[in-house]
């Protein structure tokens, strides 16, 4: 994730995990899947070819993807695993995938191919999408556990990330009770 001015701002994944970079100079998504929830990893696919990736600590070459499911987009993404990088969405393939960006100031906007407002913010020049793994777990809880992890999700979110966070849990609880 770059920064205005030239430099880079290095993100840490205490940074990011709360919520995944979005990174227009990475050309693939990015992940860590020691900072992953296991219930959300997915498939791994062997490339046909590595991929080889510069890092701040040099170049790696890479040949597996795992698909991880990102609660933030509703949707699994194709991952490269880099062990100890934070979460990152390559904000390209996003765009490629239908996602539309804006950026103005301290505020970016991410609408998925629907037209629908995914959360994100801006963290030291930083555009990244707004995570709570609480919503993956309201998303899964019993009806009896819900109101507990809807008051842990509360309780750490400001109303700007709430609203449409609750918003997609309505939605999902709707459709299940169909």
């Amino acid at each position: 994730a770059g920064g205005g001015g030239g430099g880079r701002i290095e993100r840490t994944k205490e940074q990011c995990a709360a919520g995944r970079c979005l990174d227009s100079g990475a050309s693939r998504h990015i992940t860590d899947l020691a900072s992953e929830d296991a219930a959300c990893v997915g498939a791994k696919t062997t490339l046909p070819a590595p991929v080889v990736l510069q890092t701040v600590l040099g170049e790696t070459e890479l040949n597996e993807t795992v698909d991880v499911y990102v609660p933030g987009l509703s949707t699994a993404v194709e991952s490269l695993h880099v062990a100890g990088s934070p979460s990152v969405l390559s904000l390209g393939k996003l765009i490629e995938e239908g996602y539309t960006f804006g950026w103005h100031g301290d505020h970016c906007r991410l609408w998925n191919a629907e037209g629908k407002l995914i959360p994100t913010r801006v963290e030291d020049r930083v555009p990244v999408l707004v995570e709570n793994r609480a919503l993956a777990a309201l998303s899964t809880a019993a009806p009896d556990a819900a109101f507990d992890t809807l008051s842990h999700l509360i309780a750490s979110m400001s109303d700007e990330e709430l609203s449409p966070l609750v918003e997609q849990y309505l939605a999902r609880y709707e459709e299940r009770s169909q």
